[in-house]
Parts: structure tokens; sequence; C-alpha cells
């Protein structure tokens, strides 16, 4: 090999490698964020362990990396190209008598060895780390049982249990206040009413334990002839992991637990072609995916050698489609597969056969410099712009020349970063997802609107990310192009160039809270209820006729109503229990119908049960009147949930709950975490400012974004951490939720200060 060559090579290597390799943990920063948020809840919130949090990581990391390894060799290879062209270094090798088919070496060389890892990775490393990873998850239980410890609302998270309580102590794990109804024994009703309790969970045990004190048990057949109530001072309730985390499943492996020889043997065994499908597909889908890394990541050197610089954002335009475009003709094939309307080996294949052909005519046609025509990209490109940022209009105020130059850079990035990351969440929940809907048979019609109606939840995730992203490639390409020197020699303050990019996040985070009370939670209620009730056959409240099993709170009243009938206004088989200031249960009252009449609740066929120390009396009636404190109108939406409620419903909520005296500190670190999370999007555009101008002229961009993602996560784990230590009561709701904006805000104002200095 000549020295010139080896040259080239290494150069080649140099370029692509380290774009890869950004791009890959950009990738996997995306889809591992919102994972790492809700487990360092769980980190503050109990007594687990940083190294467990790390643990659960790594065991997520190869699921992440096989769909993001693709991904990241199409973008990082394409990018480096990119590159190349644009600073001319692609003309100057051709001048040289440099073929471009002399660059498949090195390209071949990085994707070879990055396409081994990945068969590496899915052949000998994901099945022992997703069993790994249940495994852990389970061991972990004992650490998330405070999380599940909500004051003032109905927790019915552990199957056939309803439990409320008062006010809880996150940290000593005692309880003021207990209400517990046991639905698993489906002939009776018992529930318990204790005036206090405290947690215990032995590390050598399998169990949690609720040590009660000053209670009742009452225990009434599903009836009402039978009626029993026992007065105690100290009560032990046990339930054991499985119960409070959910039981483990048991029986043979899950397929995506199973080696290649496993699935082989059981493809062997399978008696029917449903079951031939069923493993056929999973394992060609674990040699798919890897060689999708070699062939998607061919297309990028000629797709960034295609487009001159001012056509940069054209060639991502068709990476990030051809991207997308894989995984859906993958999603159908699987979808046909599983069906058994095409072979498996066709379902999950065809797209790395087209993805071949393409390779071969791009390279060909690059080889022998003949033209390419993306006028369809660039007209979409055209179209974001002119989208962004419309011409003269009747407006009184023009856009300076400045500003919406500024944007016109920004503003087509940030679209292809947010529709990347959307693409991109789609994908892994796709096939996260999907074998378990085709498994129930979930209609087609359910599958989509599942995932359509998950994307404003996705958008609000992405903001954030694709906001920094967007600042960070922008200005990188304004700086590297000498464009924000020349203004600068012109006279012009750097506040003019950047202020655009920062009304731009301000605006995007309007838009993000608007988004997040306006869409997300409406429609996430949409997702329980194909979730969970159509594919778990769960039983979900519905406040349109009929509303089961509903539980509802007024002052120290609890009612239980088995069917509540909205247009009748009737309660059937309901139980309502009377408490004191202490929580001690006064009286109990059971009736196989409550219905609304003008005179006011008329109850028939039921039980009192009146409580005074040790003594119980019980009393059966026909019909009777009952003075309650509520009317039709309150049992129309039921129990209220905080989740589902707006900013300014939320807001009253807590002041109700403080006035009731009851702890509303969780719900309080939820009502900040609702303002400080859009304008996270405004902290991480600045610190994308300060990055990118801050860096010097050779600094890259891609150091840049590897420098603002470690920023990101930073910002991200702070704001945690503060809400966790808030959410138990180690810091105040404000500072706890406002502490990363605090710090980081502290941080861009030195860093601006200095730099202009």
């Amino acid at each position: 090999m000549s020295v010139m060559r080896k040259i080239l090579y290494s150069y080649l290597l140099k370029e692509q490698g380290l774009a890869v390799l950004i791009c890959l943990l950009g990738v996997t920063f995306v889809l591992i964020t919102g994972q790492l948020l809700q487990l360092m809840r769980i980190l503050f919130a109990s007594s687990c362990s940083i190294r467990d949090v790390v643990e659960v990581v790594l065991f997520t990391m190869p699921k992440l990396l096989l769909y993001g390894a693709p991904m990241a060799a199409l973008l990082g290879t394409m990018l480096a190209f990119v590159r190349l062209n644009g600073d001319n270094e692609l003309i100057a090798f051709r001048a040289a008598g440099t073929g471009f088919l002399e660059f498949l070496p090195p390209v071949l060389g990085l994707l070879v060895f990055f396409t081994v890892l990945a068969f590496i990775n899915a052949v000998y490393v994901i099945p022992v780390s997703n069993g790994a990873f249940e495994l852990k998850l389970r061991s972990l239980g004992r650490s998330s049982i405070p999380s599940l410890l909500k004051e003032g609302t109905f927790i019915s998270t552990i199957p056939k249990l309803v439990l409320f309580f008062r006010s809880v102590d996150h940290t000593e794990l005692s309880i003021k206040g207990v209400f517990l109804q046991d639905q698993r024994q489906p002939k009776e009703k018992v529930t318990i009413a204790a005036e206090s309790a405290q947690i215990e969970i032995p590390p050598d045990s399998s169990n949690i334990t609720f040590r009660m004190e000053n209670g009742v048990i009452t225990r009434i057949a599903d009836n009402l002839k039978d009626a029993q109530s026992i007065s105690f001072k100290n009560y032990d309730f046990t339930l054991s992991m499985d119960e409070v985390m959910g039981a483990a499943e048991k029986g043979p492996k899950k397929k995506r637990e199973m080696s290649l020889r496993e699935l082989l043997n059981e493809i062997k065994s399978a008696k029917d072609l449903k079951g031939l499908a069923y493993f056929s597909l999973e394992m060609n889908q674990r040699l798919a995916f890897p060689s999708a890394c070699l062939l998607l990541g061919l297309l990028g050197p000629p797709l960034g050698s295609l487009f001159r610089q001012r056509s940069r954002m054209t060639g991502v335009t068709v990476g990030v489609g051809i991207f997308l475009l894989y995984y859906i003709l993958l999603s159908a094939g699987k979808g046909l597969g599983e069906n058994g309307l095409i072979s498996p080996f066709f379902a999950v294949w065809t797209p790395n056969l087209l993805s071949l052909v393409l390779v071969v005519y791009l390279w060909t046609k690059m080889h022998r410099e003949t033209s390419f025509s993306f006028r369809g990209a660039e007209r979409l490109v055209g179209w974001l712009r002119r989208l962004a940022l419309p011409g003269k209009g009747g407006g009184a105020r023009e856009m300076r020349i400045i500003p919406r130059y500024v944007l016109r850079h920004f503003l087509p990035v940030f679209a292809l970063s947010i529709l990347a990351f959307l693409g991109l969440y789609l994908v892994v929940d796709f096939f996260e997802r999907v074998d378990r809907m085709m498994e129930f048979h979930l209609p087609a019609q359910d599958i989509y609107a599942y995932f359509l109606f998950k994307i404003p939840l996705i958008l609000t995730q992405g903001i954030p990310m694709a906001a920094i992203l967007s600042t960070i490639i922008s200005l990188g390409l304004l700086k590297k192009n000498r464009e924000l020197i020349a203004m600068e020699t012109a006279g012009v303050n750097p506040v003019y160039y950047v202020a655009p990019i920062a009304m731009a996040a301000v605006v995007l985070s309007f838009l993000h809270f608007g988004i997040e009370e306006f869409a997300v939670r409406p429609l996430n209620q949409k997702l329980d209820d194909i979730w969970e009730v159509r594919l778990n056959h769960q039983k979900k409240s519905s406040a349109s006729l009929t509303q089961e099993n509903m539980w509802y709170r007024r002052e120290n009243t609890i009612y239980q109503i088995r069917l509540y009938d909205q247009p009748r206004k009737v309660m059937e088989k309901a139980s309502i229990f009377y408490v004191d200031s202490q929580f001690h249960l006064v009286e109990r009252v059971d009736a196989r119908r409550i219905s609304w009449t003008e005179a006011g609740w008329l109850a028939e066929d039921g039980l009192i049960m009146r409580f005074n120390g040790p003594n119980t009396e019980q009393q059966w009636f026909d019909s009777k009147q009952l003075d309650l404190n509520v009317s039709p109108r309150d049992f129309t939406a039921g129990e209220t949930v905080p989740d589902n409620l707006g900013w300014l419903d939320l807001y009253r909520y807590i002041e109700r709950l403080e006035q009731e005296g009851f702890t509303a500190t969780p719900y309080e670190v939820d009502l900040q975490m609702r303002l400080a999370s859009p304008l996270a999007t405004f902290i991480l555009a600045l610190l994308g400012i300060v990055v990118a101008t801050r860096q010097g002229l050779h600094g890259g961009i891609a150091s840049g974004v590897g420098i603002s993602l470690a920023l990101a996560f930073a910002f991200l784990a702070v704001s945690s951490a503060g809400s966790s230590l808030a959410s138990a009561g180690r810091l105040s709701p404000f500072f706890g939720v406002w502490v990363g904006h605090i710090i980081f805000s502290a941080f861009v104002f030195y860093s601006w200060v200095t730099r202009n200095g």
C-alpha cells in the first residue's frame, strides 16, 4: 500500500469514526433519557444505590443499541462526507486522481468492525441482558416501594388491592391514616381502617409488612347477609413482592431471552405455522438488524458527497427519510410475517435487500460521476423554511436580515431533529410492543391509534433535545463558514445573532407547555384505554354512561361503588365508610342499591355497622333514606386523578388537599415540574449557544454536540435529583424542581459574560 493511500485511509477512518461515535452516543442518550429520569426518582426516593441504577442502565443499553446502531452508522458516515464535501476536500481527492470507489476500503473497514460488534451484541449480549434486566427490576422492587406511597389518593397499582393513605413519611416509611380494601376474595369485602402503620421490608425477606395500630377489620359477604368486625391494637398485613411488583412469569424463556441455538430448536419443534413464524421472525431479526449497520452505513458516503454546502440539509433530510423508510418497511414486513402472509425471511430481510440495491446504485453513480436530481428533497427543505419564515406579508414589522438568516439555519435543523427523534422513538416502541399486540389480536386500527396518540408525548420529550442539537449544529455551521466572524468584524453584537434562537426557544417552550396541557393529558387516557382495557382486559372507568369499581372521597367519607349508572343516578353494590379525624372507622353502610330521589339518596337492601371502640352495632334494612354530603354530579367524574388534571385544576386540587389536612408535597412537585419541563427547552438552547460560541474555529460540530449532550445529561440529572429529593420531603418543592434551572442559568450567564469580557 502506498504512503498516500495509507494517509487517505487513516484520515477517512478518523473522520468517520468520530462522527459515528458521536451519533451513536447521541441516539443512545436520547433513547435512554426517559428511563434515566424514572430510575433517578427511585434512587432518591428510596434506598436504591447508585450501583443498582447503573446496572439497570447497562442492562438496557444493548437493546437500545440494537435499534440505534443502524441510524448512527448512516448519519455518522454521511456527516463525515458532508464535512469533507463542504470543505472541498473530496474535490481535491478527485482532482488528484482518486476515484470514489477508492474510498470504499476505509468505509467498509469501519462499518464491518461496527457490524461485527452489532452481531455480537444481538446474538450473545441481548439475550443475557434482557433476562438480567427483568431480574434486576424485580430485585429493586423493595427499593421502589416508597414511590407507590402517594398521599390523599386511591392506589390501585397492586392487583386486587386498593389503598388510601392520609399522610406518608417516605424517609421513615410510616403512615398516618390507613384505609385498605382486600378484593382477593370475590365473595366478600374485607376492609381495614387504622390510625397508623409502619412499613417493614426485611432485607432477607421477599415480603412487605404493613404493621398497623388502632384499627378495625370488617368483613361483609357479597350477599350482605353475613358481617363481621374485629378491633385491634396491632395487626400485621403482609404482602409478597410478587403481589406488589407483579408475579414473575413462570415457564419457558421469552423469545428475547433465547440464544440463537434455542430459537433454532424452537423452530424445529414448532407444531404449526404460527409458532414457526413467531420464532423465525425473532431469529431473522437478530441477524438483520446488525446487517443494517453495514448496508445503511454504506449509503452515507454517497449521500454525503452528493450535496454541496448550500444543500447540506437536503442531504440530512434524505438520510433521515431513508432511515425511517427502512423501519417502515421492516414494520410492515413483520406484520405480514406474523399473519403468515409472507415468509419470515422476506418479512425481515426485504428492507436490507432493497438497501443493498440502493448501495450498489449510488456507489456506481458516484464512481462514474453522473448527475443526480434531488429536487423533491430540496423542495421539502425549502417548504420547511417558508413555513417557518414566511416572506413579506402585511405585518408592520419586517424581520431583519441577520435574525432571519440565522433562523433559516436553525429551524430546518430543528424540524429534522424532531423528526428523527420521533421516528427513532416510535421504532423502538413499536418493536417493544407489537409482539404483545399481535399476540392478543389487537385490531390494526387500535395499533395505529395507539402510536398516533403517543406522538404528542414523544414531541414533548424530544423538543428540549432537538433545541440544543439544532442550536449547536446551526451556529456551528455559521461559525465553520466564518460567517459569525464576518458579522462580528462588521460590528454586529453577538447578542444580535443569538437572540433569534433564544426567542425561538421561548416560543418552543410555550408550544411544549401547550402540547402537554391540551394534547398529552387527554390522549394519555386514550392510550391507557387501548393498552390496559383492550389489551390487558382490565376494567376501566368510563364517565360517559356507567362507571365500574369507582372510588370517591369527600372530607371524612369514602365511597366505593361497584357500578354507577349515570343516566339513572343509581349506585349498584355501594359501600360508604365514615372515619373520624384520627382515621378511626366510625360507621360503614353497604347497600344493594342507592338511588337519587327528590328527597335525596335512598338505600335499598343493606346493612349499617356502627363502631364504638370494641363494640359494634349492626342494623339490616330494606330501605333507608341517607343523608350524604354528595350529589349525582360529584360522581360524574369519579375520583380525581391528579395526573390527568390541567395545571390550574391541579393547583385547585392541591388547595383542597391542604384544606382537608393532607400533605400535598408530591403534587406540589408535579405542579412545579409542569412549568419547569417546558422551560428546559429554553435553558438547553442557551447551553447550546454558549458551547457553540465559545468553541474555536476548528472545534468541530461533532465535539460541540458531544459537549452539549454531556451538559444536557448533567442538567437533566440535577433536575431529576432535585425533584426526587423534593418528593421525598428533603427539599422544598420549588427549590427541588428549579435547582437545575438555577444552576445552569448561572452557568450560562457566567460563560457568556466571561466570553465577552
